[in-house]
């Protein structure tokens, strides 16, 4: 039996943290249309150099809204 079914949801929100892992995985599940759109945490702000590069730029057929947590997660 399967607790945690994959189902479509409204958004895909992720919290940032102390490794990568989970953006990648966001985007994974918004390409396989999880989701229309992609929330993340961005707790380092324009500090992070990946992070600044994807909230910054429409390279996806969804969006991608980032946000820097106050305060930082």
């Amino acid at each position: 039996m399967d607790l945690h079914p994959e189902r479509r949801a409204d958004a895909i929100f992720v919290l940032g943290g102390g490794a990568y892992e989970r953006y990648p995985y966001a985007l994974e599940l918004a390409l396989l249309d999880f989701a229309p759109r992609v929330v993340m945490s961005n707790p380092r702000g324009s500090r992070d150099i990946w992070m600044t590069d994807l909230c910054g730029s429409q390279r996806y057929d969804f969006p991608i809204t980032c946000f820097e947590p106050t305060p930082s997660t």
